[in-house]
């Protein structure tokens, strides 16, 4: 992919400044010291000259594109980015998380960037997302304060732009120009992310930072690449409360499977960024900060342990089958863990994890979510023909076997999609093809760039190995 480096740093200032954003942030608010506007561009400058220094190796050779192929995509990018910016930064959001609990705690911290105001202070004031992170609604806000009322929204095309970079550039590494310049393209057509909508790039909702999370996080899997997967479960906490749980099953995937400049960089970013929200979620729901240091001490104890148990592996050099093995009992407490110790935090978490029997009592809505995420994922066309081609290309690459290298980014997709396939056995809402229907596209769109990268890095090892088998001897 042409520039593929340059795309690289260009991401990585982006994602790293907003990451430094809003870990200075969140260290400012428990002090109710205002969060200075500034401090977002001057955290995106500092960023764009570490970047600068950085060194991404160029990616292998390969044939190159058609010459029409990345003007075409190119266009069509402009194109898109463009009725992004347009969808928002015309209007506020016209959707109802988007109106009623992002944009409004974004113009809360617009007036006066501190927690040492009544929106956030008195706790009879309405809140629908009072224990949801900080990050979107602060860096709004230091947009609405440096450029104007109403641009700090341009944050969604440049996630936008930063959600296609990071695809594109990342099957460059793994696949051909041609398949990365296609990936690039699918993920910015995908119908659910563009058109207008609850959840879209352009809502106002938390659905497509989140989802460049997951794509950061997944893009360390591919590239075996620290970097991104710190930066990604820092911001994957910051932004939403689920992300503290992706940022968790990213460390677990990269060590259990062997994945370790990953799994380091997952763990690093997941234990710092709780270790600055958490404490402050608490003091958000009206609780001692103290009440954290249980979630942190497990979640610091599990990173530990997972990355203990990927150096006795590595020492011992256990098999794969084994380490999976192993691994799963290691799993098996986490998830224990995480019903002992999450719904402590409140709000989100208690809702859903509070009531560890709802999952035996509601166990009958399996086959009404799985044919959810048939239909939603497969067959409305939300999504266009994304799933589809991941699900062939993993498919055909698992039965030639050449699905190995793989093997840690299948774990946190799959992993990913039983998380959200959780929330709705585990939900306290009656109506499951309610909430079907009003939350799992968005669970899905979390998972679109992961499993885009899953797909491509399968079927270019699939283009690979024939090759491959030729040239043995």
């Amino acid at each position: 992919m042409i520039g593929t480096a340059v795309g690289e740093r260009v991401v990585i200032s982006a994602l790293g400044g907003l990451a430094l954003f809003g870990a200075v942030a969140h260290a400012l608010l428990p002090t109710d010291t205002a969060v200075p506007a500034f401090a977002l561009p001057v955290a995106i400058a500092v960023a764009g000259a570490a970047a600068a220094r950085m060194h991404f190796p160029p990616p292998a050779a390969a044939p190159a594109a058609p010459r029409w192929l990345p003007w075409l995509v190119l266009a069509l990018l402009a194109v898109l980015t463009g009725a992004v910016a347009y969808g928002a930064l015309a209007t506020p959001s016209r959707h109802w998380d988007g109106a009623a609990a992002w944009d409004v705690r974004a113009s809360a911290l617009t007036a006066a960037a501190t927690l040492a105001q009544p929106f956030f202070a008195d706790p009879v004031v309405l809140s629908p997302a009072r224990d949801y992170p900080l990050l979107q609604p602060l860096a709004i806000a230091a947009g609405n304060t440096v450029l104007g009322s109403g641009a700090g929204r341009a944050l969604f095309p440049v996630l936008f732009v930063a959600l296609v970079l990071l695809v594109g550039t990342t099957v460059r590494r793994c696949a051909t120009p041609t398949l990365a310049w296609l990936a690039a393209a699918a993920v910015a057509c995908t119908p659910m992310l563009v058109k207008p909508g609850g959840g879209s790039a352009d809502s106002g909702y938390g659905d497509t930072f989140l989802l460049v999370c997951t794509t950061a996080i997944a893009a360390g899997f591919v590239r075996r690449d620290a970097r991104f997967t710190f930066v990604g479960a820092v911001l994957a906490v910051l932004v939403k409360p689920e992300g503290l749980l992706h940022a968790a099953l990213a460390t677990a995937a990269a060590a259990i499977l062997g994945e370790r400049a990953a799994a380091r960089g997952a763990a690093l970013g997941l234990v710092l960024a709780a270790a600055l929200w958490l404490p402050l979620q608490q003091r958000l729901v009206g609780a001692d900060p103290a009440a954290a240091l249980p979630v942190l001490g497990a979640l610091a104890g599990m990173c530990g342990a997972l990355l203990a148990f990927d150096t006795i592996a590595r020492r011992r050099t256990w098999s794969r089958r084994r380490r999976v093995a192993a691994g799963a009992v290691l799993a098996a407490f986490a998830v224990v863990a995480a019903f002992a110790v999450l719904p402590s935090t409140g709000g989100t978490f208690r809702a859903y994890l509070g009531s560890a029997e709802r999952a035996g009592q509601q166990i009958d809505r399996v086959p009404a979510i799985v044919w959810g995420f048939v239909n939603y994922g497969l067959l409305r066309g939300d999504f266009g023909l994304v799933f589809w081609f991941v699900a062939l290309a993993t498919a055909t690459a698992a039965r030639r076997r050449a699905l190995a290298a793989s093997a840690p980014l299948l774990a946190f997709v799959a992993g990913g999609f039983t998380i959200a396939g959780a929330a709705f056995v585990l939900s306290p809402e009656a109506d499951v093809d309610h909430h079907l229907k009003s939350s799992l596209p968005r669970l899905l769109l979390h998972w679109l760039g992961p499993a885009l990268l899953l797909g491509c890095a399968a079927f270019a090892a699939i283009s690979d190995r024939p090759r491959t088998d030729a040239a043995a001897p």
